[in-house]
């Protein structure tokens, strides 16, 4: 268990009050420099600098795509000689487990908050809008920056993904747009999991679109330079878990799986088990023309092109040893990684087979990074453990220096960097 958080301070007051002056919203700006001048600074000017960013990006979103298969394949994370390359400290707030993302030569931070620090050396860029917690970087028609959409549990806001622009007045434009507010009751994670946002139901973005979990547990598709909403699903149930392949797939806990189209929200099959013993459908991932779904007691993987035929069950016999929640299918090559209550597993991405078991005890939320060949386990108290997703077998371990436990990780440029306590530490070594 973590400490206690620590006693509130006159120190910690004003580093909040000083959150709360950077957090500007476009009115106030309009207010004091003029529409005109403000849409100059907003950096409308284009679209071409805005894909690029985000087609370039090492790590866009939470998930690291919108399939939210957590996995970059293409990228050299440190395989040994770990050290410290630098620690950025954060807000003097409550720590969390959250994943940050990187693009440009910013990693941002969910803490709370958004903080951007500078990929290289971890210097704070900005600091805005606290509370924010899911984290994912759209590509803005008409912006010459991407979009930044952060969500909470109850808002969700589109942000200059550079944090803004001063306006020379002491404000800074950083809003595009804003959805919900704090009378609109919690997004799904409330139901499931306290008050905070569950790995799977952050928002994500694909081609100038963001989905996001909405308070009547819809799944909503909305413009990423504008906020303006395309479309609205609610199903039987809600739908609190999802992810963005060929489909819109939606996981609803005790009732089915749906293929929305992504142009309009509709229905294009649904699937739902047979047996009488309905699953608990958490966590989704996408790749390839499938459909990964944590079913509550292992993986269950679903054929996006033929209504949603089932492919394979994890572990049919023993499938009560597979015992996981909220966790959400990692895909990795020739694995599909899931993390349990107190184990990670991989099963074979072809046949469900389970490959390997690991005893860990992994933190929330529980979805497995991975890059390149490694995949990345933060653990309850004991830090980081990367493991060769082909084999479950241990290829370093990382302990963090005070007590706090280390979210998800993100690899940029051959480094690795992860929430850990109140800090973003980067991580280095030989590849």
């Amino acid at each position: 268990m973590p400490p206690s958080p620590p006693p509130t301070s006159d120190a910690s007051s004003r580093a909040t009050a000083r959150w709360r002056d950077r957090a500007i919203s476009r009115r106030d700006a309009l207010a004091a420099t003029g529409s005109a001048a403000v849409a100059a600074l907003a950096g409308c000017l284009g679209t071409d600098a805005s894909a690029a960013t985000v087609n370039a990006a090492p790590w866009p979103m939470q998930g690291y795509d919108a399939g939210r298969t957590n996995h970059r394949a293409d990228a050299k994370p440190p395989r040994s000689d770990l050290a410290v390359a630098w620690r950025g400290d954060l807000p003097e707030r409550w720590p969390s487990t959250r994943q940050p993302v990187a693009y440009d030569d910013l990693v941002v931070v969910p803490n709370d908050g958004v903080v951007g620090l500078d990929r290289e050396d971890g210097s704070e860029r900005f600091a805005l809008h606290p509370t924010e917690r899911g984290l994912a970087v759209a590509a803005a028609d008409g912006y010459r920056t991407p979009t930044l959409v952060t969500g909470s549990t109850s808002t969700v806001l589109g942000l200059d993904a550079t944090g803004g622009v001063d306006t020379g007045v002491g404000k800074r434009v950083a809003e595009r747009w804003q959805v919900g507010g704090d009378d609109d009751g919690p997004f799904p994670g409330g139901l499931l999991g306290g008050d905070d946002v569950l790995a799977g139901t952050t928002p994500v973005a694909a081609d100038g679109v963001v989905y996001h979990a909405s308070p009547d547990a819809a799944v909503v598709a909305r413009d990423a330079a504008s906020g303006r909403e395309r479309w609205r699903h609610v199903g039987e149930r809600g739908g609190g878990f999802f992810a963005v392949g060929e489909h819109v797939y939606v996981a609803t806990f005790g009732e089915s799986v749906r293929a929305l189209d992504p142009a309009d929200g509709r229905v294009v099959w649904t699937h739902r088990e047979r047996d009488g013993d309905p699953n608990r459908w958490t966590g989704v991932s996408a790749a390839d023309g499938d459909v990964f779904v944590n079913d509550g007691r292992g993986v269950t993987a679903l054929d996006a092109t033929d209504g949603g035929r089932v492919r394979w069950r994890s572990g049919d016999g023993e499938r009560t040893d597979v015992r996981t929640d909220y966790g959400v299918p990692t895909v990795v090559d020739d694995r599909v990684l899931l993390s349990g209550f107190d184990a990670v597993y991989g099963f074979d991405r072809e046949t469900g087979e389970r490959v390997w078991k690991r005893a860990l005890d992994p933190t929330d939320p529980r979805h497995v990074a991975a890059a390149g060949d490694l995949a990345f386990v933060p653990t309850e108290g004991d830090g980081l453990v990367a493991l060769h997703a082909a084999t479950g077998r241990t290829a370093w371990e990382f302990a963090p220096p005070d007590a706090w436990e280390v979210g998800p990780p993100v690899v940029a440029d051959g480094r690795l960097y992860a929430v850990a306590g109140n800090a973003l530490v980067c991580l280095e070594g030989s590849r």
